[in-house]
C-alpha cells in the first residue's frame, strides 16, 4: 500500500511538473529518485514554460 501511494504522489508532482521547463518526465523521475516533497520544492524553484 505504501508504495502504490508513493507512485501515486510521485505521479502528481510530475504534473504539476508538466507546465514548467524540466516537464513531467524529469519531475517524476526526481520524485521517484529524491521525494515527492523535494522534486516540489525544486518545481517552486523552476520557472514556467513559455507559450
Amino acid at each position: 500500500m505504501f508504495s502504490f501511494s508513493y507512485i501515486l504522489l510521485c505521479l502528481l508532482v510530475g504534473l504539476w511538473g508538466m507546465n514548467r521547463k524540466i516537464g513531467f518526465a524529469l519531475t517524476f523521475v526526481l520524485s521517484l529518485l529524491l521525494t515527492p516533497v523535494i522534486a516540489a520544492l525544486i518545481l517552486l524553484v523552476t520557472k514556467e514554460k513559455t507559450q
